[in-house]
């Protein structure tokens, strides 16, 4: 007997699906592309993974870089992204993957083996936030003036005396 070509046809479609991952197929694999960001741009970055605590770039913003979704299989990635700019507060920003979405379409396209094996294991059951912003903060603006053995003069913005000294400040005329 036989087989009608269009049920070979969808024999080897299921055996398709069912091999591979819905996340994997939608949504790519193993590394995902991240604009880091910082206001004023130009701040060095360097960002480590938190796991491993390995250095896995270091730039200056904005930068696009490729980072893995996880950490290997079933674990998340978690990385510190480390800004540093002349004349600005050093920051660090918290990056997490999270479960992407197209992860749940393996219940109905990838079927069990995407769900536990695939997506898993290329780490494309995760994603990472397509960018990520840091406002850098402007150092004190606190100024020091020394003129060889006379008293200095401490020059510092209001709104950096903390509000229970305030009360202890005088007014000059």
């Amino acid at each position: 007997m036989k087989i009608p070509h269009y049920i070979t046809s969808l024999a080897l479609a299921a055996t398709a699906i069912g091999f591979g991952g819905c996340a994997s197929i939608v949504d790519g694999g193993r590394n995902e592309t991240v604009l880091i960001r910082s206001l004023p741009a130009g701040a060095s970055i360097k960002i480590v993974n938190n796991r491993t605590g390995e250095t896995v770039y270091s730039g200056t913003s904005p930068a696009k870089v490729d980072l893995a979704r996880s950490s290997g299989f079933f674990k998340g990635v978690s990385y510190t992204i480390q800004f540093r700019l002349d004349g600005y507060d050093d920051k660090q920003v918290s990056l997490r993957s999270s479960v992407n979405g197209w992860y749940f379409g393996n219940i109905i396209f990838g079927g069990l083996i995407g769900m536990v094996i695939v997506d898993p294991a290329t780490g494309a059951m995760y994603s990472l936030p397509e960018d990520v912003v840091a406002n850098l903060d402007a150092k004190s603006s606190a100024t020091l003036l020394e003129d060889g053995d006379n008293a200095n003069l401490l020059i510092v913005n209001i709104d950096d005396i903390p509000e229970e000294l305030r009360s202890q400040l005088v007014a000059v005329n």
